[in-house]
């Protein structure tokens, strides 16, 4: 077994994997031997085969949970959610306080859109700068940026020294005041960090891509000759770093010395291939020595790697028209005026949403409630603002106005399952059990860890006297969840009622 150990460490898995099979044979009840091997197997990318090795060790080992996150993982990969799920609870019965399988918990529901679940695991769970970037993922994934900027201050608070904590911390700062572009906090986070931290190059090129974002500000903010002494530092020491040679060929391109910046970002074409930003400077400095065939092929490549600003789109109309090409620059021309009109909506509706999460966290409902209108009125498809107003509207028992939104939102996103849940809750409360088991179907169907919306199916299904399926209902509900104390009274008062 010693030497399979070796081959795992040296990443040699298949090898690892006959060391392990061949143990098993002398010791055909290791449970140890079968985990090790199963967790071979699945790092060499043959689940089918690990799956079995796996199982096999859960009955040899009962009371350790480490084979339960192995396959969780295996089912996660296989996108078997729900099984996994089970793995992870199974796993966390055994372990309360295991990260592993806090985290697989976690990020499976969060996966699912079942964001308050995965933050009421992670609020109670133990330290960790893992499960800590776990809950800030729930946080934001949920719309809540105020709570997610309120547990990263706190982890890096108490733990300086993290870089992961920093970048998150700073990539939300980012993210609450990317409309205003007021980026000077998050600057200061990342210049402070990459100061303590020289040897640090994540944390040097975080600082760098901090100050890059701030140079179409002007020099109030952040400006080329503050910006292009690192750039150059950074290059020297890694010349084939594909960001900083980006980073100096935009620059160079900026400062008009087009020979240095293409031969920059040519080679950091070649290292990264996939970066659009790198293709997009390219283009501009070729556009800018009259190369314009060769830019239009930038631009272009720009486009197809997702990049569709608005930007690119003039760019890309103005080396068509250079080319000779007025019909083709005309049709960029008009997808660059739309896209900038629907920015501005955009951009309005943002702040808007930003004004109102505070107004909400300060319990100012009434206030948030018009701020969430005047953010639909400017994007009135998006799903996620109208599910906020439905939830706000429901702080004030405006239950018309609550369902209405609600309604909107899933006919612009049937699967938010958040809000097929709280239409179903509405629909059992007016009496209406048959829509109310439609919503909760859909919520469950989209979301198979959403333990609430399997406990509300099982009430309804109750209700109507469907006892077989409101015990299936609350199964699946305890699969999840196996010690939430709604489900184990329903599935109690199940057993009585089909007596």
């Amino acid at each position: 077994m010693e030497l399979g150990a070796w081959f795992d460490a040296e990443g040699k898995y298949a090898c690892a994997v006959e060391e392990y099979e061949a143990a098993s044979k002398l010791e055909p009840h290791s449970g140890d031997i079968f985990l090790r091997r199963g967790t071979s197997l699945l790092r060499a990318g043959n689940p089918t085969e690990a799956e079995p090795v796996l199982r096999e060790a859960i009955s040899l080992l009962p009371s350790s949970p480490e084979p339960h996150e192995k396959l969780a993982e295996l089912l996660e990969a296989s996108d078997r959610r729900a099984d996994a799920q089970a793995e992870w609870d199974a796993a966390l019965n055994l372990s309360p306080k295991s990260i592993p399988a806090l985290h697989g918990a976690a990020n499976n529901l969060i996966v699912e859109g079942s964001y308050p679940a995965a933050i009421r695991l992670l609020r109670a769970a133990p330290k960790s700068e893992t499960l800590t970037l776990d809950l800030a993922h729930a946080y934001a994934a949920a719309g809540s940026l105020a709570d997610t900027e309120k547990v990263l201050r706190k982890a890096v608070s108490e733990n300086p020294s993290s870089f992961p904590l920093t970048r998150a911390l700073v990539g939300v700062l980012v993210d609450e005041h990317i409309f205003e572009r007021t980026f000077e906090e998050p600057v200061n986070i990342a210049e402070r960090f990459a100061a303590e931290h020289p040897s640090n190059v994540d944390a040097q090129r975080l600082y760098l891509q901090m100050l890059v974002a701030w140079i179409p500000q002007g020099a109030q903010t952040g400006d080329v000759a503050r910006v292009t002494p690192l750039a150059r530092k950074l290059l020297a020491a890694h010349p084939n770093d594909a960001y900083f040679l980006y980073a100096n060929g935009m620059l160079e391109r900026q400062a008009g010395n087009y020979k240095d910046a293409k031969a920059h970002l040519e080679k950091s074409a070649e290292l990264d291939p996939k970066d659009d930003r790198v293709h997009y400077e390219l283009g501009m400095v070729l556009a800018a020595t009259n190369e314009f065939g060769d830019a239009k092929r930038e631009f272009e490549r720009t486009l197809a790697l997702g990049n569709t600003r608005p930007e690119v789109r003039f760019q890309l109309a103005k080396v068509l028209r250079a080319l000779g090409m007025p019909e083709e620059a005309d049709k960029e021309l008009k997808l660059y005026r739309d896209q900038m009109a629907a920015a501005s909506e955009q951009r309005i509706s943002k702040l808007k949403e930003a004004e109102a999460d505070k107004a909400l966290s300060s319990g100012q409902t009434t206030e948030a409630i018009a701020l969430l209108r005047q953010a639909i009125d400017a994007t009135p498809e998006d799903a996620q603002l109208q599910f906020k107003l439905g939830m706000a509207l429901d702080k004030t028992n405006d239950i018309t106005g609550e369902r209405a939104a609600l309604e909107k939102a899933v006919q612009l996103d049937p699967d938010i399952a958040v809000a097929q849940n709280q239409l179903g809750y509405l629909a059992s409360r007016s009496g209406d059990m048959g829509s109310a088991e439609e919503h909760f179907r859909h919520a469950v169907q989209v979301a198979p860890a959403y333990t609430e919306a399997w406990i509300n199916l099982a009430a309804t299904l109750g209700m109507e006297a469907k006892i077989g399926e409101a015990r299936k209902a609350v199964a699946e509900a305890l699969k999840v969840d196996p010690k939430n104390t709604a489900a184990i009274e329903l599935e109690q008062d199940l057993k009585a009622a089909q007596r």
